[in-house]
C-alpha cells in the first residue's frame, strides 16, 4: 500500500494496519479457544439458567442453538438484575429427535454456555414481575425422561 494511501485509510477508520492486525490476532486467539459467539464454546455447561415462566418445561430435551448479542441480554434484563452484563443469553430449542421442528425458547446463564440437557424440578421465582423462573439444568439421559 503506497503511504499516502495508509495515511488516508489510518484518517478515515482510525485505526493502523498493525493495530488492525492485533485485533485480529486477539480475535482468531478467542475463536481458538472456544469463546466464539456461535460454534460449541468449550467452557463447562452452566447449572442453572433464568427462563421464562411460559417457556419452562421440566424434563424435556433442550438445545442451545444460538447466543443472543450482550446488547439485547443487558436490555432485556436492565430492570430485573443489577448487573445484566454477567449473564448471557441463549436461543434454546426444545427438541425430541432430528425430526422434531422443536419450540424456541429465550434463556440466561452465569458462568456456562446453556448446552444441551433438561430444566430439573428444582426451580424458584427468581422475578415475579417479569416471570422469570431460575431452573436447574441437568444432563439429558435418553428418551425415558418425561
Amino acid at each position: 500500500m503506497e503511504p499516502g494511501n495508509q495515511a488516508k485509510l489510518e484518517s478515515d477508520t482510525g485505526e493502523s494496519r498493525r493495530s488492525f492486525m492485533k485485533k485480529g490476532v486477539l480475535a482468531s486467539g478467542a475463536l481458538a479457544l472456544g469463546l466464539g459467539a456461535s460454534g460449541t464454546a468449550t467452557a463447562q455447561q452452566a447449572s442453572s439458567a433464568l427462563v421464562f415462566t411460559y417457556d419452562f418445561a421440566t424434563n424435556r430435551r433442550f438445545e442451545q442453538t444460538a447466543q443472543l448479542q450482550q446488547g439485547t441480554t443487558n436490555g432485556i434484563l436492565q430492570d430485573v438484575v443489577s448487573q445484566p452484563d454477567e449473564w448471557t443469553g441463549f436461543i434454546g430449542r426444545y427438541r425430541e429427535d432430528e425430526e422434531d421442528p422443536g419450540e424456541f425458547f429465550i434463556t440466561f446463564t452465569r458462568g456456562g454456555p446453556l448446552g444441551t440437557g433438561v430444566f430439573g424440578a428444582d426451580v424458584t421465582f427468581f422475578a415475579t414481575d417479569a416471570n422469570l423462573l431460575m431452573a436447574s439444568i441437568q444432563e439429558y439421559e435418553g428418551s425415558n425422561g418425561g
